[in-house]
């Protein structure tokens, strides 16, 4: 599954730049606002339906209209663990907690970390 799609301005998992995604949300046309609700309206209605991966083109649309939308990033970071990329969705969490740290969705965010490092620790303390 490729996310990273080329368009440009998209905050990837792969690439992600705080600033750059503040600058394109800012600066997002209305045109771009709407098509960046219809594409997170669709992603939300895919994962209500459990198709992940449709769910996830939907997010990668809407997040490159608007890159700096934690709660978008929130739920695209769930339906990447949901996929078993841990990796990918960590570096949401994290992008989340640069873009909006002392919000509800960056303390849920935070959270989420917390239990992947104890989860990591644990399957590191088990190896011993």
């Amino acid at each position: 599954m490729v996310l990273a799609t080329g368009l440009p301005g998209l905050v990837s998992a792969q690439t992600p730049n705080v600033e750059d995604a503040r600058k394109i949300s800012a600066a997002a046309s209305p045109e771009a606002r709407a098509a960046a609700r219809k594409a997170f309206a669709e992603a939300f209605r895919e994962l209500q339906e459990n198709r992940v991966p449709a769910a996830i083109e939907h997010f990668v649309r809407g997040l490159a209209l608007d890159p700096a939308n934690a709660s978008a990033r929130y739920f695209y970071g769930l339906a990447l663990d949901g996929l078993g990329d841990r990796t990918a969705a960590r570096a949401q969490y994290e992008l989340i907690l640069r873009l909006d740290p002392n919000s509800e969705v960056g303390n849920i965010a935070r959270g989420i970390l917390l239990e992947f490092d104890e989860k990591v620790s644990d399957t590191v303390e088990g190896c011993w």
